[in-house]
């Protein structure tokens, strides 16, 4: 199992070099983190149960409404900017300048959601 946290782990930098992201992090839709990228300055325990949350709430609210599946949640700060994206029962999270090229990063995140699965599908 840790040779996939070290695998995922890795592939979290990639992105950040990639993306220009601030941090990056891989949680379960209960709470649980699998990995992260996020400097230690931030408590990834409770990131990681507030992305869970976040995710359920943002589901809740995409089936009250009858808008479909939710895909995404954008969190837009006056210094950073948020994203969750999940597929399955994992979330990817991660953290950017405000004036980052969100549209590029959501495309990325959907590229690095697929990967993840991937890694954890083996």
């Amino acid at each position: 199992m840790r040779s996939k946290v070290a695998e995922l782990e890795g592939l979290l930098r990639e992105y950040e070099r990639r993306c220009g992201t601030e941090g990056l992090a891989i949680v379960t839709t209960k709470g649980l983190i699998m990995a992260s990228s996020f400097q230690r300055t931030h408590d990834e325990k409770a990131m990681s149960a507030m992305a869970a949350s976040l995710q359920s709430i943002g589901n809740r609210v995409s089936g009250e409404l009858t808008m479909g599946e939710m895909t995404s949640i954008l969190i837009d700060g006056a210094v950073k900017t948020i994203l969750l994206m999940s597929a399955a029962e994992i979330i990817v999270m991660g953290m950017a300048p405000r004036d980052s090229g969100i549209a590029l990063i959501k495309f990325e995140f959907g590229n690095l959601l697929q990967e993840v699965l991937n890694i954890l599908h083996e």
